[in-house]
């Protein structure tokens, strides 16, 4: 007895420490991402990596400004719903967002591996990017939809009723009576069924997903007082319980079953899939790191492209005449054209390695809950809600690794003192 009050002590305790710390980061949240969003909003030129920042944005704003107040009013409420559209709902923009945030991050992932990797094929351009966003956000909402239809505060209750006939019955007919969940008034169905058989309350008919079956005809009792027969039979019933838990009503437990499998695995191959493509990014920057260091060495060896030289053939042609001077002039914009292209990529190359700490700090925070679900760990109500961290330091990261957020952060900030 003692134990089972100290540990009901200590998971109160873990729920209050989870509705303050989801409060603070549903403020700070809130705060960072909606000036993230306007800070890169007010980009002239957004290219991809802008577009898929922008919808990372959006998302994790969505998270703190619904999500997270939903969670801290469920866990106050001991996921207590008065209507069962509110736990619908609940249950839907929380498994709408989380493979949202996972899916966008796997197009980053593609998004850089072409821009570093494959920087002339443009297999993503901003309409591409634009359109993978509104695919994703398709298929998220889809992903969401399962667990909203499969969770509800309406659950099924065998309970067994006396049916009394005026002779030994072949069939069965049982009616039952209405109820009422305080928003409508339903009669239940009547059914005709045969002893021994189950019934589903859902189609009013002969049905092996009712949990009991009817009783047999050998328990079928003849009260000779009124001289009729009684059949004690199992009828399923819906009552209202309040607690927004599995429900499968509208999905059997089978596809649900099926369900949670899939969306496990979906985000094992999201992680292995930002593995591969990082480490093949990974791969191709050391390959050009070495390409451009081997040439470096083969241009001074042969004494073409060291500075002394250079400095010196330039001197030369200018004494010969035009057409040496027109060659090196080409050589020289060759040279800047390179100097370009290495400052591109070395710009990808940075938002690549912001992009992959923001991808590090969403696995991270989502593997503990990722493991309790799959029931690989002891369940945590402190750990279990950290994957909401992810949500909160993104514009965090922005700031550390991106000095042109900085300044326009410093110049939101600048202009918001002055007008105030």
């Amino acid at each position: 007895m003692m134990n089972a009050t100290s540990a009901t002590e200590e998971i109160g305790a873990d729920r209050i420490f989870v509705c303050v710390v989801l409060s603070f980061f549903c403020l700070f949240g809130t705060i960072g991402n909606a000036i993230a969003f306007f800070i890169y909003y007010r980009k002239r030129e957004k290219g991809t990596s802008t577009i898929f920042i922008l919808s990372l944005a959006v998302t994790d704003l969505l998270t703190c400004l619904v999500v997270m107040p939903f969670t801290v009013v469920s866990e106050i409420l001991s996921f207590y719903h008065y209507y069962d559209i509110v736990c619908k709902l609940y249950l839907f923009v929380q498994t709408f967002n989380i493979p949202l945030s996972s899916l966008i991050m796997v197009a980053i992932g593609f998004d850089r591996y072409f821009c570093i990797c494959h920087p002339f094929l443009h297999a993503v351009t901003v309409p591409r990017a634009k359109w993978c966003v509104g695919i994703l956000t398709v298929i998220a909402a889809l992903i969401g939809i399962v667990p909203m239809l499969s969770h509800g505060v309406y659950h099924p209750v065998v309970r067994q009723v006396n049916v009394t006939l005026s002779s030994p019955p072949a069939q069965v007919r049982a009616s039952t009576t209405p109820f009422s969940d305080g928003l409508f008034v339903q009669p239940l169905p009547v059914y005709n069924v045969d002893p021994g058989e189950s019934i589903n309350y859902k189609t009013g008919s002969l049905d092996a997903l009712a949990p009991t079956p009817v009783t047999p005809m050998d328990e079928v009792k003849l009260d000779v007082d009124v001289g009729q027969w009684v059949v004690p039979m199992n009828v399923t019933e819906v009552d209202y319980f309040g607690i927004c838990i599995y429900t499968y009503f509208l999905l059997s437990e089978q596809f649900v079953d099926m369900y949670l499998k899939v969306y496990a695995s979906l985000f094992l191959v999201e992680f292995i899939v930002l593995a591969l493509l990082y480490a093949l990014i990974y791969r191709s920057i050391l390959a050009r790191r070495a390409w451009k260091n081997k040439r470096k060495r083969t241009s001074c060896y042969t004494s073409t492209n060291c500075p002394e030289t250079v400095a010196e053939e330039t001197q030369l042609t200018h004494l010969n005449g035009t057409a040496t001077e027109t060659v090196l002039l080409k050589a020289h914009t060759e040279k800047m054209s390179t100097a370009m292209m290495d400052r591109a990529l070395y710009a990808n190359i940075k938002t690549a390695a912001m992009l992959f700490v923001v991808t590090v700090v969403f696995v991270i925070s989502f593997l503990p809950s990722w493991l309790m679900g799959l029931k690989l760990l002891p369940f945590s109500y402190i750990a279990f809600y950290m994957f909401y961290i992810n949500n909160v330091v993104n514009p965090i990261i922005y700031a550390f690794m991106n000095r042109t957020f900085r300044d326009d952060l410093v110049q939101l900030l600048r202009s918001c003192v002055r007008r105030y």
